[in-house]
Formats: C-alpha cells, structure tokens, sequence
C-alpha cells in the first residue's frame, strides 16, 4: 500500500515534490478510505494536468525507483531496463545543475511500514560518474508512520542501527554487526544498491526480501501498454503451460463483455511461442467467434483491447491488493467506464484488500463531488520561468475557498483550481511565413 512518495530534481521537477494517498481533514465521503494501522488512506487519485506539465514524469518518477529496486543497480547497461539506461537524461532538464536524483516513499507491506529513500549522482545529458550518494531505510515499529526507526544509512560508508527494538527484525546480532562492519564497507559499490546487496546478505533477508517484493509484486507502473507482460495476470494452469494455441479465458473479462455487451464472441488470450526465444511462451489477445480463432488487433477496437488488457491487472489488484498506477487510463475509453472502475476502487465492499488506483488524464468529467473527494484530486502545473513542475491536489485549496457540494466541473472550466491549457490554433495555422524569422 502505497502511503507517500517525495522526489525531487527528476524531468521537469526541480523542487521536492510530495505525492500523498493520506487522506486529509475533510469529513464528507470517509467511507470510501481504506483503513489501515490507524491511518485514513486514499483508494483512488487522479491527475490532471497540461500536455507536457509533468503528469508523465511523476509515473516516471515511481517506475525509476520501481526499476532500481527490481534491478538493484544504476550500471549502464544496454540490454537492461531503459529507464535505467537512460539515467543521465532524468535530472531536471532546464539547468544542468549537479545535484542529486532524490527518491524516497513510504508504504506499508504484511502490515510493516517502512521509509525507503535514494540519491543519485549523475551525469547531466551524458553518461559518467554514476554513484549512489545516499541511501536510507527505516521502519516504524507502530507501523503507521508515527515512530520511524533508522535500519540503516548508507553515504560513503555504511551505519546499520542495531537497538534492541530492531533487532527482531535483523539477522545478525549486535555484536555480528560490529564485526562485519568494516567487511560491508570494503565491499561496498557505488552504483549498487545496498539495500538489495550487503544488507539482505549480512543483516536481514528477511526484510529486503519483504520491500523488494512490495516494490515487484505490489506496485503496478503502467507507462504505456505495449511493454505489459500479462503473463503474470493471467492464470495460466500448469497442465497446459507447454500447450501453445490454448485459449484461456477469464472470469472479469468474461463477465465485462457481457456487462458491456461487446457481443456474442470471447475475446481471451492463447498462448504462443516466442519468435526470438523459443523456451518462452507468450500471450496473444484473439477473439472466439464460434470454433474461429481471430487475432483481436483484426477486430476489435483499440479501446476494448485496452479494457482487455487491463482488467486482468484491476482483477489482482482487487484480489491481493497493490497499487495499479497508470498513466493516461482512460485515452481510447469511455469516462463512463472509467467512472464504474473509480466506484470499485472506492468501494470498501468491493476493494476488500485495501488496492489504490493511481491515474492521469485530461477528461475533467471526473471532477464530481459524488465521485471523488477533493484531496483524490491533483494537478500538476509548470512555471513560466523555470518550467519546473508542481502538484497540488484539490484539498491543498481550503475548505474556505472550495465547498463539498460545489460544482468541480464548472469551477475547473472557470480556471478556480487550475490554469488551463491554451493555444490561439488561428495563430498558429494563419500562414505568417515571417513567424520563424520573428522567433530567430
């Protein structure tokens, strides 16, 4: 369960940025909050945003973090993950400044909550000079945030905290940890990720293992659905895993093409072989008309292949619980049936693990004050001077100045809440031949 998550000089953020699910103070539509460890927590954001503001960089921002836990590493490496490859083009792009990447998030996993931050040192634009210059964990024995307790710190050496309240936590005792201490040190890299590395070898499995499968099989970053390996949504039985040309089907889908009155036909999945390795097996959509298999991409609608595609992933997230962040969710989708996905995520019989829905968009037909509640409600803008980005959420306002009850549609088209996005097209396709020269 995702709780918080600040970062700062990532893309277009500049300054430390701070994205929240704690709910906050407003009394109207408590219902909906997932409660957990005495906290209030928000099932369901989203967030708008101007073409370029920012939105993307923010799912970026988590996915980075996401990718260097999973890989443990800021090596370049090529035939790697690439947003890691691509490390040096993450710093604010507007002033080359050297400072650090900084990430940190805070969520809660088999009940435990911890505080895992990282700095990274870069090169700006051009790749030299990696090296992880911080990096931090803490976990709060009251495991609601309340009373965080240093694990360990790590700069050019490593302090592990070894009191007796974590040493339950920990493998190695006290005086294990004093003498290995110099032996961590000598070993320590850095562009590995000692989270991942000295810690879970030396002082506690149990406790990497834990954050790393949060960070694997609990948050979901979708950037874009050409790269979704459905594989791990899709229960495939294991007496048919080597039998390519099946077709699988799946309760949610079944049950949402007859919802949506798609028509007679299955649309599911059949598993084939992988054109460049063939020891692997992968999913292909089709649709079952009749006894006839017929690639899905032939006939159906880029927007039902997406519907598709992700009620598999919204299935786990209701079964098990995770954090689905997705960014443009509702690009080739009806708002009616973002709104109905919405509604189950904000609804505690329903959401009973307690999953969080994190999406962008540009469709304000979800600023309603029966759907959302204000702090469920963030934008992100850029400045005019700098060009950083900056969020905000509806709830940062105040009560004052915003009611439960108001129109949030109306007031947004009003420019109260947000600046919208303008261009003068009349301007731009007027066929002034001397505009290139003006701007030289």
């Amino acid at each position: 369960m995702l709780i918080n998550f600040k970062f700062s000089n990532f893309r277009s953020f500049k300054n430390e940025t701070e994205f929240s699910m704690l709910a906050s103070r407003q009394t109207s539509m408590n219902d909906i909050l997932i409660r957990k460890n005495n906290l209030r927590i928000l099932p369901c954001t989203v967030v708008y945003g101007a073409n370029a503001s920012g939105k993307t960089n923010l799912i970026m921002a988590i996915l980075f973090m996401r990718e260097l836990v999973i890989r443990g590493s800021i090596k370049d490496n090529l035939h790697g993950r690439p947003v890691i490859s691509n490390l040096e083009l993450l710093p604010f792009f507007q002033n080359g400044e050297k400072k650090p990447i900084k990430l940190e998030m805070d969520f809660i996993i088999e009940g435990m909550y911890f505080r895992y931050g990282i700095e990274i040192l870069c090169g700006y634009l051009q790749k030299k000079g990696r090296k992880i210059e911080k990096e931090y964990l803490k976990v709060d024995l009251k495991n609601n945030g309340s009373s965080l307790a240093n694990v360990f710190t790590r700069t050019d050496k490593v302090v592990i905290e070894a009191s007796k309240e974590l040493q339950t936590f920990l493998d190695a005792s006290s005086s294990d940890l004093t003498k290995i201490k110099n032996l961590i040190n000598k070993n320590l890299d850095q562009e590995e990720l000692f989270l991942t590395s000295g810690f879970k070898n030396t002082v506690s499995k149990n406790i990497s293992e834990k954050i790393t499968d949060f960070f694997i099989k609990k948050l979901i970053v979708l950037e874009d659905f050409l790269s979704v390996d459905l594989k791990q949504f899709i229960k495939i039985p294991k007496n048919i895993k080597n039998k390519k040309g099946v077709f699988l089907t799946n309760r949610i889908i079944d049950k949402a093409i007859v919802k949506t009155d798609f028509g007679p036909h299955k649309i599911g999945f059949v598993l084939e072989e992988d054109t460049d390795e063939k020891d692997v097996v992968q999913l292909e959509m089709y649709s079952l008309y009749g006894k006839n298999l017929i690639p899905a991409s032939l006939m159906e609608s880029r927007g039902t292949i997406k519907l598709i595609e992700i009620l598999p992933i919204l299935g786990k997230v209701f079964e098990k619980g995770g954090v689905c962040i997705i960014d443009e969710l509702d690009s080739s989708m009806h708002s009616e049936i973002i709104k109905g996905i919405i509604s189950a995520f904000n609804n505690p019989d329903i959401n009973k693990k307690g999953g969080q829905l994190i999406f962008t968009s540009h469709n304000p037909i979800y600023l309603d004050n029966q759907l959302l509640r204000r702090d469920q409600i963030t934008f992100i803008e850029r400045s005019e001077t700098d060009y950083s980005s900056c969020l905000y959420n509806l709830s940062d306002v105040g009560s004052k100045n915003i009611r439960n009850d108001e129109n949030y549609l109306i007031n947004y088209f009003k420019g109260k809440y947000a600046r919208l996005p303008y261009i003068n097209f009349e301007e731009v396709f007027n066929g002034d031949e001397d505009t290139d020269e003006k701007r030289q």
